[in-house]
């Protein structure tokens, strides 16, 4: 068989290959079935960003291990997120083993660990399984039990709601506050 045979052969038989590979996937790609809706915009892997708000001040630093965007529910899933605020200076750490943004709701669950401790003066640090903010109505809002220790003193709770525009906090019962004089 001379070259020109051979190769005019070769491009058959890898015509015929991707014909019917091609054949096998049909229907097998998401297309405009439920999967594809249901795939998400982006996946990342340890993501960092900064966000800085109209004047370009640092407003907040988010740190996570993956972050998964839906835009079929609204929906972005963070991975061991931890979030810097910053108001001048850094305010608030806040990290958790979960994140769900609802964007839609404009509302924020973390899940597992979850840790807020305060940068300034007061140094207040809050521990509880789940926490909710409402970022419409600035208000966060825990059915499991919540710890907080400010210095030397530390409450615990059956849950808490917390309003930031009017620094009301309501402890759910049951109740327990240890209070060590400095």
């Amino acid at each position: 068989m001379s070259k020109g045979g051979f190769f005019s052969a070769l491009g058959i038989l890898l015509s015929v290959v991707a014909i019917a590979v091609l054949n096998e996937w049909d229907g097998r790609l998401p297309g405009e079935s439920e999967e594809a809706k249901k795939t998400p915009l982006i996946i990342a892997e340890g993501v960092y960003a900064q966000i800085f708000d109209e004047t370009g001040a640092l407003e907040y630093v988010i740190n996570t291990k993956e972050l998964v965007e839906n835009d079929y529910d609204f929906t972005t899933t963070l991975t061991q997120p931890t979030l810097d605020l910053y108001d001048g200076e850094m305010t608030w750490h806040i990290e958790s083993e979960n994140a769900l943004l609802n964007n839609q709701k404009k509302e924020l669950q973390l899940s597992g660990k979850v840790l807020a401790q305060q940068q300034q003066a007061q140094r207040m640090r809050l521990e509880t399984e789940h926490l909710t903010y409402f970022s419409k109505t600035e208000k966060m809002h825990s059915d499991t039990p919540v710890r907080i220790q400010q210095g030397t003193s530390t409450t615990t709770a059956g849950g808490m709601s917390a309003d930031a525009k009017t620094g009301i906090l309501d402890l759910h019962k049951p109740v327990e506050s240890r209070y060590v004089s400095e």
